[in-house]
C-alpha cells in the first residue's frame, strides 16, 4: 500500500530537516505535486475531500517555502521546471 499525500509531506519535511540533497527533494516534491493533482482531479466536488486537499496542498507548499528559505537558490530548480512543465501543458487543453 502507497502512502498517503499526508504521509508524503511529512516524509519530505524530515529529509530536509535531515540534511536530504537537493535531488530527492526535488523528486519527493514532485511525487507530492503529482498526487495532489490526481486527488483534485478525483474529488471533484466533495467539499469534504476538497477541504482535506486545500490543507494538504498548503503544508507542502510551507515546506517548499522552507527549503527555498533555507537552501540555496537554485535548490528546487528541477522541481520548479517540472510544476512550469505541467502547468504550461494544462493550459493547452
Amino acid at each position: 500500500m502507497e502512502p498517503s499525500t499526508a504521509q508524503l509531506i511529512i516524509d519530505m519535511r524530515k529529509m530536509y530537516l535531515d540534511g536530504a540533497g537537493d535531488d530527492q527533494l526535488c523528486s519527493r516534491g514532485t511525487e507530492i505535486y503529482e498526487r495532489l493533482e490526481k486527488d483534485y482531479a478525483l474529488a471533484k466536488n466533495d467539499s469534504r475531500k476538497l477541504g482535506i486537499l486545500d490543507l494538504e496542498r498548503k503544508a507542502f507548499e510551507e515546506i517548499i517555502k522552507q527549503i527555498r528559505n533555507g537552501r540555496h537558490v537554485h535548490a528546487l530548480d528541477a522541481y520548479d521546471a517540472f510544476v512550469k512543465s505541467r502547468t504550461v501543458k494544462g493550459k493547452k487543453k
